[in-house]
């Protein structure tokens, strides 16, 4: 994908936020959070509007390889440019803050999804739950199967396993 980007860029081909969104999503699949960064600076170079699945994009390719303070800050980036965060964009900000243990970003994340009317998924709970199960939070893994719970969520096995590891 990215050898097709540049010989895109080489032929003169004007490049459009698909050509951009795109290929970021293929370096999140190969783990290259680095050249997605670069893609999304590039991006914002040559005028090509952003919107939110270009951020999401980025924000996965960080969370991918547990770069979560770098998601949060496309997720912060995101508000300050008045692009709307979907619910893919926060799930995927939570997945990351998982990977790298920063449980309270992922617990705040998840409240402000249910603060903000998105959509709630039961696998965004289920990365909040295991971040505070890996953090030893075994109080906040209840708190969140509870929302679930009142949010009438189905629940899931993981989620159930993971607040009780977190109590062990």
């Amino acid at each position: 994908a990215l050898h097709m980007f540049s010989v895109m860029t080489q032929c003169t081909v004007q490049l459009d936020r698909i050509a951009f969104g795109a290929t970021m999503s293929a370096c999140e699949k190969g783990s290259a959070w680095e050249k997605a960064l670069r893609l999304f600076g590039a991006m914002n170079q040559s005028a090509v509007e952003t919107e939110v699945i270009i951020y999401s994009a980025a924000i996965s390719a960080c969370a991918k390889c547990i770069q979560w303070a770098k998601a949060l800050t496309f997720l912060s980036e995101m508000a300050h440019c008045r692009v709307e965060a979907d619910v893919v964009a926060v799930s995927s900000t939570i997945n990351g803050c998982k990977n790298g243990s920063a449980w309270q970003e992922a617990l705040h994340l998840s409240y402000g999804m249910n603060e903000k009317k998105l959509e709630l998924e039961t696998l965004t709970f289920n990365a909040a739950i295991s971040s505070c199960s890996n953090a030893g939070k075994w109080e906040r893994s209840l708190q969140l199967l509870a929302v679930m719970a009142q949010s009438k969520l189905e629940w899931a096995m993981i989620s159930t396993n993971a607040a009780i590891s977190a109590c062990e």
